[in-house]
């Protein structure tokens, strides 16, 4: 009976074990493809403001993710500041290329809402998020940010998860509300609520 529940308890050990170690990979994974056009001074700059003192303020601002409690759970369960940082913009980005192409009205529709949420000029959050609006990134990108997505899901209580999502669904909708309203539409084109609706999927921990 006691080796049973031995084997039950490693089992579940190694399991949770094979969880976190994806988690690493894919977060690392995202990382790479994320910073790849970064210039390393800028990268330097922005590490530094996330090992600050007040490290989870330093984060907010640069995320745009807005409670602590989420910010501290997923830095509890292993995310670094940098893979976070990717998580809260890719989707910004996804939906401003969502129909193949920026141009200089839509851009500024999102450096206005960007400004909204307090990434502001001059910040490193707006200065990575410049390096997305000059050129379409490719579907690598978006391939990692919703592998490591995945197994969010998997480590994130239920209540957190919800929160992250809804903070990253609501920034993204203002983006393709704001390029529509710049643009003289009323409405989301059907590309920026097909990307919407899958960036909200990626949260959705599917049934049993």
């Amino acid at each position: 009976m006691n080796d049973r529940i031995d084997a039950i308890f490693h089992g579940a050990n190694a399991k949770k074990m094979d969880r976190q170690n994806q988690f690493h990979d894919r977060g690392k994974a995202l990382e790479d493809a994320f910073f790849s056009r970064v210039d390393q001074k800028l990268l330097q700059n922005l590490k530094a403001s996330l090992e600050s003192e007040d490290r989870r303020s330093s984060l907010g601002e640069v995320t745009g993710i807005k409670s602590l409690e989420v910010l501290d759970q997923l830095i509890e369960v292993g995310a670094t500041p940098e893979s976070l940082v990717a998580v809260s913009i890719i989707p910004v980005v996804e939906v401003a290329w969502a129909d193949g192409k920026l141009d200089q009205k839509e851009a500024a529709a999102i450096r206005e809402i960007a400004h909204g949420e307090g990434i502001d000029q001059g910040s490193s959050g707006r200065q990575l998020l410049e390096c997305w609006l000059n050129e379409s990134p490719d579907s690598a990108l978006y391939d990692a940010w919703y592998a490591y997505v995945s197994s969010i899901r998997e480590i994130l209580p239920s209540d957190k998860l919800n929160e992250l999502r809804d903070s990253i669904v609501s920034h993204a909708q203002h983006v393709a509300k704001a390029s529509g309203a710049k643009l003289g539409l009323n409405a989301i084109s059907a590309s920026e609520k097909s990307v919407l609706k899958r960036i909200e999927g990626a949260f959705t921990i599917a049934s049993a």
